[in-house]
């Protein structure tokens, strides 16, 4: 099946194409051996500004696991309250199943 070339609203995609594509991260990152290899991989394939968001994802998974508030939240990572929320209804919806590795997560600065 081609893709489309160039950027692409995730919306434009149908639900086929969006699960391939997501199936070709998912296998690539399954790829790397170690941590490092997959560091270097991630850190050249992503743009600062997606690894900044990710990076952010997960920091605000941890803090709403610790129990900090939205507000503290807010003002330490400087995020807007959509992505808190966001983030913490998929933490109701599966949070229990990745809360301990996230919390063991050996980098901590949250």
């Amino acid at each position: 099946m081609a893709m489309p070339k160039g950027k692409v609203h995730p919306r434009r995609l149908t639900p086929t194409e969006r699960h391939a594509v997501e199936r070709e991260l998912w296998d690539a990152i399954a790829a790397f051996a170690t941590n490092d290899e997959l560091q270097r991989f991630l850190g050249r394939l992503f743009t600062r500004s997606e690894k900044v968001m990710l990076g952010r994802r997960v920091r605000i998974a941890k803090m709403l696991l610790r129990g900090k508030s939205y507000e503290v939240i807010k003002r330490t990572l400087r995020v807007g309250e959509s992505t808190i929320l966001g983030v913490d209804q998929w933490i109701e919806e599966h949070g229990e199943e990745y809360s301990r590795k996230l919390l063991r997560s050996h980098q901590d600065r949250c």
